[in-house]
């Protein structure tokens, strides 16, 4: 009775019928009318339940020993009609939804998908590539690549002045050396190679003669140097920029 007493209320608590100081006060109701019964019972060994009472033990009257027999049946009564009422509940519990980890991809895309600068907004996707080569020394390749009509036309606009350009440069590469340090402190045991990034070709139909532009290189692993180093020859370490192999954005 009593676990039934605490999962009816239990029940009720969550569907908003009965208050927290309305269980304290019924549950403890209950157990007071219980031990009332008990001592009465235990006072005469012929009485064995409330039901079937022939009589009263002795030096207990008629009046008091129905009085708390009725309180106590009463109380029962209130838990049956709260189980009733717990009955008609129909409880819906939520889908349980398990978010999956968010990717390199995801995380760069939510937070550096796009860099305010004084000409106004530009954006950005990423190409991310991921290294298991011995021969290359990066974990990943990050290339951000960006709006060519942004960083070709209107960077050099003639109506943009050559301290406009480098102001808007000097802003580009703010955005990506706080996008360098956050991937690193995203996946700080890894090793990144990464920049702004724009290739295509001068026949694209036969893919013949690729170019490339790179603009604000970096690395967190060490030593960079001059020379191509294998997996194993290089360690993570802090952000650096790599402009070994960069073009010129400012104008």
């Amino acid at each position: 009775m009593k676990k039934l007493i605490g999962l009816m209320v239990a029940s009720l608590l969550l569907a908003g019928l009965v208050g927290c100081g309305d269980k304290l006060a019924l549950e403890q109701h209950i157990v007071d009318l219980e031990q009332q019964v008990a001592d009465l019972e235990s006072a005469s060994p012929v009485i064995k339940e409330v039901e079937v009472v022939k009589e009263v033990p002795t030096g207990i009257s008629q009046v008091d020993y129905d009085k708390v027999v009725a309180e106590r049946d009463a109380a029962y009564a209130k838990i049956k009609d709260l189980e009733k009422e717990a009955e008609k509940l129909v409880v819906e519990e939520p889908d349980l939804v398990i978010e999956e980890p968010m990717t390199l991809n995801q995380f760069l895309l939510t937070n550096f998908g796009t860099c305010e600068t004084s000409l106004g907004p530009t954006s950005f996707e990423f190409d991310i590539h991921e290294n298991d080569s011995i021969y290359w020394p990066y974990d990943y390749w990050i290339q951000v690549e960006y709006d060519s009509g942004f960083f070709v036309l209107d960077m050099n606009s003639k109506d943009v002045t050559t301290e406009m350009n480098h102001k808007v440069c000097e802003e580009l590469k703010a955005h990506q050396e706080k996008l360098a340090k956050a991937v690193i402190a995203f996946m700080p045991d890894q090793k990144f190679y990464g920049g702004y990034h724009h290739s295509w070709y001068t026949y694209p139909s036969i893919k013949v003669d690729l170019n490339v532009r790179r603009y604000y290189s970096w690395v967190n692993y060490s030593p960079a140097g001059v020379a191509l180093l294998d997996y194993d020859e290089t360690k993570v370490s802090s952000f650096q920029w790599y402009p070994l192999i960069d073009d010129d954005l400012p104008r």
